[in-house]
Formats: C-alpha cells, sequence, structure tokens
C-alpha cells in the first residue's frame, strides 16, 4: 500500500512538472508575441558586443567587436555567450528570433532543473514544486529569457552543473563529476562572476563523505577543482597570446572603475554619476594616449585607479557595496519591465542618462513613471513585487526548517552559493539582473518554508479534528 502511494505520489509530482515547464515555456513565447518582430527589442546595453563578436565569429573567424579591419582581438568578453549567439546565426541564417526561442527553451528548463536540485537534496516534493513554479512565472526570468544577454544560458549552466554535482555526491560516478566541472566550467567562460565558484565549492565535498574516506573525498574534490582550473584557464592563456597578460577577461577591471569607483567618487565629491563618469574617462584616456598602452595595460590601470578610489573613501565604498546588494536582492525588475514591455518604443530609457539610477529622488522618478505605464506593464510590476514579497517570507521559514532539519548540505550550497553571487555582485551596477542566477536557490529555500507552514496548518486542522 504504502509503495503504491510513494509511487502515485511521484506520478503526481512528474505531471506537474510537465505542467510548470509549459507554462514556463508559454508565458515566455507571449513576451516574445507581445513585444513584436523588432529585434531592437532584443537588445540592451551589452548586447551589441554580444552579437558584434558573433557576427565576426561566423564571418571572420576572430572574436572581435570591430565592424572593420583590423579586427582587435577582444579580451573584454568570454567566449561562450557570442559562440551561442552564433551557433543559432549560422543553423538559423542569421535570424536573432532563433537565439531567443533557444533561450526560452533555457529558461523553461530551468524551472524543471530546481524541482531536481531540491529533490535531490532530499526536500520535499512540494518545496521543489512551489520552487519551480516560482521560476516559472517570475517575470525577471521571464524578460530576461527575451533579451540578448548571458542571464539564461548563464543560468541554465549553473544549475545543470550544480545537479550534476549533488548527483555525484549521491552516486559518485565519475561521470558525473567530470560533467559538473565542464559544465560549471562553461558557466564561467560564459560570466567571468562564476571564477571562484569552483573552489567555494570544494568545501562541501568533505560534508557529503557518506562513508567513505576523507582522502577519496578530498581527491574527488581536488579533480573538480582541476578540472574546471584548466578549462578556465585555457581562455586566460588565450588571452595572454593576445594581450600578454593572463587573465579571464578585462569587464572586471571596467566595471570596477566605471560603475563602482564611479558612484564612490560621485558621493565623495558631491558631483553627479554623469561627471564622475566623465572626470574618470578623461583621465583614463590621457593616460592611454600619453603612454600609449595595450588592452591588459589598460585593464590594470583601470583596477589601480579604482582601489585607489576605494582606498581613500572607505566609508562610502562600503555604502555602495550595500546599497548594491539591496538593490540585487530586492529590485523587483522595474527597469526591464518599463522599457521591455513598452510597445511604444525600442529604447532603454525608463532612466534616461548614465546619472539618474543611483542618484537621489530616484523613488520619485519611479512613482512618477509607474503612474503613465501602460496595464500590462503596471500588473507585471505589481507582480513582481507581490513574488519577490513571498519569496523572501518564505525564505525565512526555510532557513530556519533546513537549521532544525539538521540539513547541513542544503543550508551550505543554497546559502552559500546566494552569498557567493550577492558579495561578488553587489556594487553600483547591480540590480535585478544580476539576481537571476541566484534566483532558483532562493526560491529552493521559500519553498522549503512554504512546505513547513503547510505542514504545520495540515498538522494543526488534523489535531482539531481528533479532539
Amino acid at each position: 500500500m504504502k509503495t503504491t502511494l510513494l509511487s502515485l505520489m511521484q506520478r503526481k509530482a512528474t505531471s506537474q512538472i510537465v505542467v510548470i515547464f509549459f507554462v514556463a515555456l508559454l508565458v515566455r513565447c507571449l513576451v516574445l508575441v507581445y513585444i513584436g518582430n523588432d529585434v531592437q527589442k532584443f537588445y540592451t546595453f551589452d548586447s551589441d558586443g554580444y552579437v558584434a563578436l558573433a557576427e565576426n565569429l561566423v564571418h571572420n573567424r576572430v572574436f572581435s567587436t570591430d565592424q572593420e579591419p583590423p579586427l582587435t582581438p577582444d579580451i573584454k568578453r568570454t567566449p561562450i555567450y557570442p559562440l551561442f549567439i552564433s551557433a543559432t546565426l549560422v543553423v538559423f541564417e542569421k535570424n536573432l528570433s532563433a537565439t531567443i526561442l533557444l533561450q526560452i527553451l533555457l529558461g523553461s528548463i530551468t524551472a524543471v532543473l530546481t524541482f531536481c536540485i531540491a529533490k535531490k537534496l532530499e526536500l520535499t516534493t512540494f518545496a521543489g514544486l512551489v520552487a519551480a513554479w516560482i521560476v516559472a512565472i517570475d517575470p525577471v526570468s521571464i524578460l530576461l529569457s527575451n533579451h540578448l544577454l548571458t542571464e539564461a544560458l548563464f543560468t541554465f549552466e549553473l544549475l545543470f552543473g550544480i545537479w550534476l554535482l549533488i548527483l555525484f555526491w549521491h552516486n559518485n560516478k565519475a561521470r558525473q563529476l567530470v560533467i559538473s566541472a565542464i559544465i560549471i566550467s562553461l558557466s564561467v567562460l560564459t560570466r567571468p562572476i562564476a571564477l571562484y565558484l569552483p573552489v567555494a565549492l570544494f568545501p562541501l565535498f568533505i560534508m557529503t563523505r557518506r562513508g567513505r574516506s576523507l582522502r577519496n573525498v578530498i581527491m574527488n574534490g581536488l579533480i573538480f577543482v582541476l578540472i574546471c582550473g584548466v578549462i578556465i584557464s585555457s581562455w586566460s592563456y588565450r588571452n595572454y597570446r593576445v594581450s600578454n597578460k593572463f587573465m579571464l577577461s578585462s569587464i572586471a577591471d571596467i566595471n570596477l572603475v566605471y560603475y563602482r569607483a564611479r558612484a564612490v567618487l560621485a558621493k565623495a565629491e558631491n558631483i553627479t554619476q554623469g561627471e564622475a563618469d566623465d572626470k574618470l574617462k578623461e583621465e583614463i584616456e590621457t593616460t592611454i594616449t600619453q603612454q600609449n598602452l595595450s588592452q591588459a595595460e589598460i585593464a590594470s590601470l583601470q583596477r589601480k585607479r579604482a582601489l585607489q578610489i576605494f582606498g581613500q573613501y572607505p566609508t562610502q565604498t562600503a555604502i555602495m557595496l550595500a546599497k548594491g546588494g539591496g538593490r540585487l536582492l530586492f529590485d523587483p525588475g522595474f527597469t526591464i519591465i518599463c522599457t521591455m514591455l513598452d510597445t511604444s518604443s525600442i529604447k532603454y530609457e525608463c532612466f534616461p542618462g548614465k546619472d539618474t539610477k543611483l542618484e537621489s529622488g530616484m523613488l520619485s522618478k519611479v512613482i512618477r513613471k509607474f503612474q503613465v505605464m501602460t496595464f500590462v506593464q503596471q500588473a507585471t510590476l505589481m507582480w513582481g513585487i507581490i513574488l519577490l514579497g513571498l519569496i523572501y517570507f518564505g525564505l525565512v521559514g526555510g532557513i530556519f526548517s533546513l537549521i532544525r532539519e539538521r540539513n547541513w548540505l542544503a543550508i551550505f550550497l543554497l546559502g552559500g552559493i546566494i552569498l557567493y553571487f550577492v558579495l561578488l555582485s553587489a556594487g553600483a551596477e547591480a540590480d535585478h539582473r544580476l539576481r537571476s542566477p541566484i534566483q532558483p536557490f532562493l526560491a529552493i529555500l521559500s519553498g522549503v518554508g512554504f512546505g513547513a507552514m503547510y505542514k504545520y496548518q495540515h498538522k494543526r486542522r488534523s489535531d482539531k479534528e481528533t479532539v
């Protein structure tokens, strides 16, 4: 009888996961239909660079953003997302809509992977289904699937790699360890923010001994880190060959000076973001011209100048990082909802100009803009706010529930990944977009919390009926 009941529950869960997948697919496709066939709607600030790299890969077999010769090899971006775009351009005859459709598919599979991770962490089916539903209908996740950005691919790779790693911890099959390391490495080559993730995951190997010798477990962890290191270093070596500097990407240095240091400088000197940006660019461009610096030397200069500003203004730096972390966690996606669901414009202009998003008075600007939005925009934004509130409400209960159950692997894996991305992503550039890779892990913790609440309420009803 017990076996039959378990089998019935598994079939119900499977049918619900199928429904979740198709709902996720449907809502993402509806956005694609709603924004129309104008390819410019797929673009945002970084999209041009990715598409330029992809087109040069297709037509000139070179990794460069230059539009005409000489095609200088690019060290700003990592290769996987441009390769992803270029593959769809080749297969689907230069159709960027095909790239978006593939991202929509990956975003829908990500909801399923969220459920799979929850189950492999020995969480309840209820918690896994709640988490999968959250990812499926999250407005930010839905809209990012329709942008020419790394988020949909990166989040899929991250979850796929983590799921395979958990499978290895359960089954101890070498194939799963190797494939997980490869997928995690590809995620790093999609977005460099994951560079230190393999090392951050290493301590978790010790938590999964399950009767195996400590030496064996540590060796498995070292093999995982080594495979990741070799694959990731291959691109760093390529950059060394073209720039004489062994580095994964120069994008971190650009963000460091033109986003984080700019925000600190603006606050410290009581000037606008635009004025701080102009000041830094003029200073750095002058040095580049005077010393005739290479790409690698420019990256070093940018990092050095940013660190000088952080050292000079530590209080303002701490405030900048704290505010960035807050935006990352609590921004409901105002900008992407405002711009992408505006059928009358193809411009990314809800906060026109680089000096408005971080300036004082932003809340009043948001309210004024909300009042003139369409019903679709307003409803989507309100749903995003409500869903975000529900996620964090459930998350608190989820953490306490896992501690009470002593499910340490789930706590340290989910909490560790969330903490990793928040710490490395918090900055002046942080917003809803950078929450994308941790949204499934937030959703799982929230699902655990709602599962615990449901169990508690069910027990109370049963106790009352018994009395």
